[in-house]
């Protein structure tokens, strides 16, 4: 199935999980050193959770992106949009644990969803998960034939 993806990484389905890691990771430091900020569960509801919450962001982030590139008949979402979907996805995420009241205390949940993007992101660029050559912070429209 994702033999023929292209994808400026080696192993999508490898970077998938390296992602999914980098967000699940993210999300549970944000929930867990948030001050005000209360999970139910302890411990375990802060890591159930921040996995969750890594998950959903992951997912819709990727949706949102390939929406935007789709719609817009892009080659490249570019960093702003490619950002901007994540962020959103982060906060929808966090909508949806408060909204279940699995997360409650959250004064800014358009900040929390911003660190819970910038850890994720910020540690897959500095470690090379996400590349940063070769991508643009403009969306770059798909050539017409």
């Amino acid at each position: 199935m994702f033999k023929n993806l292209k994808t400026p990484h080696g192993n999508p389905l490898q970077h998938f999980w390296n992602m999914l890691a980098y967000f699940g990771a993210a999300a549970v430091l944000v929930l867990a050193l948030t001050p005000g900020l209360s999970v139910a569960g302890g411990l375990i509801g802060v890591a159930l959770s921040g996995v969750g919450l890594g998950a959903v962001t992951l997912a819709l982030g990727i949706a949102v992106t390939i929406v935007i590139r789709r719609v817009g008949s892009l080659v490249q979402t570019g960093r702003l949009l490619q950002y901007g979907s994540f962020w959103l996805a982060a906060w929808l995420g966090l909508q949806g644990l408060m909204l279940l009241g699995v997360v409650s205390g959250v004064d800014s949940a358009a900040v929390s969803s911003l660190i819970v993007f910038g850890v994720a992101f910020g540690a897959a660029t500095l470690f090379g998960e996400v590349p940063w050559k070769g991508r643009t912070w403009l969306p770059m429209r798909r050539k017409s034939k």
